[in-house]
This record gives structure tokens, C-alpha cells and sequence, in this order.
């Protein structure tokens, strides 16, 4: 349905499995896809349309680090306003810093035509979106900063511990 209108139904798998393809014309408002199994609603999505200010967000998939060369935090970012809603349709070049024990391991948007380098602390968003990786180089406290022109900045704290310093509940449930 496409704000409130139904657009019709499609059987997955037709072309590929588990996907209804639907062809129509862009307008902005509400999406949703409802599922259907032997006639009864099964799961329904939706996805609306960023409108009103854009804001940016920036999101940790851990705070928490171990010192060793394999422990990364993915840090994602995002256009958005103030709904919440992705702003795909809104790029943006955002910069990166990071101070402490920390260093920006790779930043990029997955842009396929991008010329811009993962190792930069600048990006160009694709569909409104890019990713950060943070490497621990020590034990201590990290800041990561997102910053886009026009935008409040974002700051995340971000701690990385030596394997001595986890918290006594971790080593506790460990021995159970």
C-alpha cells in the first residue's frame, strides 16, 4: 500500500525467491508491505519518507572494547529527521575524529561509484548512511565525534579495557 492506496498483490519467488517485485512511480508518504499466508496476515513493514529537518545519528554496536588488534566497533551512521525516518534521499559529507585510545580504522559509505578512500576521516553518505570502524590502540577512554556541515554534532564514548580489567560479573559468569 502506498498511503493507504493498495498498489495490489504479487506472489514471491516469480523472479527470485522470497521477493514480490512491484513496479510504481515515486511519491512521498508511506510504503507498507503486508504478508500474507493462505489468505491470513502474516507480518507487515513499512517505511515513510524523511520530511522537516534532517538530523544526524550515530550509533555504537558496542561501547565497550578489549585491547587486541581484532576488537572493532562498527559505528553507523545516519540521516534522519525528526521522526526518525531515514533520509535516503539526502547525502551528506560527514568527518570523523577520534581521540583516546582509539583510532578510526576505516570510514565509508558503501557508495558504488565513490572515489573518496577508507581511510580518510571524510565521507560522502550513500542513501544517507555510512559506517565507522574504531580500532583500540590502548586501555582508556575514547571520543568519537561525527560532525556534518549545518548539523549537531554527534559524540559517542567509547571505553577499551585491557583482559584484566573486565568486570569481576564477567568473570563470574564465565566460571558458571
Amino acid at each position: 500500500m502506498l498511503n493507504g492506496r493498495p498498489l495490489g498483490r504479487a506472489t514471491p519467488g516469480e523472479s527470485k525467491p522470497f521477493l514480490a517485485e512491484f513496479d510504481l512511480t515515486y511519491e512521498p508518504g508511506e510504503l507498507v508491505a503486508v504478508g500474507y499466508r493462505d489468505g491470513v496476515e502474516q507480518g507487515r513493514t513499512s517505511l515513510s519518507s524523511a520530511t522537516g529537518p534532517t538530523r544526524l545519528v550515530a550509533v555504537a554496536d558496542r561501547t565497550e572494547l578489549h585491547v587486541d588488534d581484532s576488537d572493532l566497533s562498527f559505528i553507523t551512521i545516519e540521516l534522519r529527521d525528526e521522526q526518525g525516518n531515514p533520509a535516503g534521499a539526502h547525502d551528506q559529507l560527514v568527518h570523523v575524529t577520534v581521540e583516546g585510545a582509539a583510532v578510526l580504522q576505516a570510514l565509508g559509505s558503501a557508495r558504488p561509484d565513490s572515489e573518496e578512500r577508507f581511510d580518510a576521516a571524510q565521507c560522502t553518505t550513500f542513501d544517507g548512511r555510512a559506517l565507522a570502524i574504531v580500532r583500540p590502540r590502548g586501555a582508556g577512554e575514547i571520543t568519537v565525534t561525527v560532525t556534518a556541515e549545518g548539523l549537531e554534532p554527534v559524540v559517542l564514548e567509547l571505553e577499551s579495557l585491557e583482559p584484566d580489567d573486565e568486570p569481576v560479573t564477567a568473570a563470574l559468569l564465565a566460571l558458571r
